[in-house]
């Protein structure tokens, strides 16, 4: 591809999110989305940003050392170790999808797709740029999009409160939340 039609890393429009302004797809709606990724790759990519709520630069990091299959409190979960690019104090983070959630079982089974693909131990061996150009071809999201998406669904699908986002999402404090989570009208019926 000719460096002509590369998108400028960092000046990416949010344009193809904007039927979502008024709040982010639901989890069937990411399901269906990802379902449709036919490109295994992108499709692993697309479930890891996901499930983990990862910066790409975090993503594009991780190695299949990272992800570790094990059991916590009698559920299944992926152990996933992430860098922390923006947290000073914490380095790494440790993710934890459990895997006894249908939508958890479904993204992991993409992800172990292409895991059997590989010959290294690296996950994802390009550039965040080629990243945000698969992930806008496929479903035509910005990758920092799907980070939104997964932190408002972890408070309004599994209640999380402010304390659990900020250990989740690796901030120091929680006021990136108001940044992050996108809530609908439609959200509060559910807590009233």
């Amino acid at each position: 591809m000719s460096s002509t039609n590369l998108k400028p890393w960092g000046k990416q429009t949010w344009l193809s999110e904007k039927k979502y302004r008024k709040g982010v797809p639901d989890l069937k709606e990411v399901l269906k989305l990802a379902e449709s990724i036919l490109d295994v790759r992108t499709r692993a990519l697309f479930s890891l940003l996901y499930l983990t709520a990862g910066r790409i630069s975090e993503v594009l990091d991780i190695t299949i050392e990272d992800i570790i299959p094990t059991t916590k409190k009698d559920r299944p979960v992926w152990e996933i170790n992430l860098i922390n690019l923006k947290n000073k104090n914490r380095k790494m983070k440790k993710i934890l999808v459990t895997l006894d959630r249908e939508e958890n079982i479904i993204l992991a089974r993409y992800v172990n797709e292409y895991v059997k693909t590989l010959t290294g131990k690296k996950l994802f061996t390009f550039s965040k740029q080629r990243a945000w150009q698969l992930l806008d071809k496929h479903t035509g999201f910005n990758c920092h999009f799907i980070r939104h998406i997964r932190l408002t669904h972890l408070v309004t699908e599994y209640n999380f409160t402010d304390r659990l986002l900020v250990l989740y999402a690796g901030w120091e404090d929680s006021k990136p939340g108001k940044h992050y989570i996108n809530l609908r009208t439609d959200d509060l019926l559910d807590k009233l």
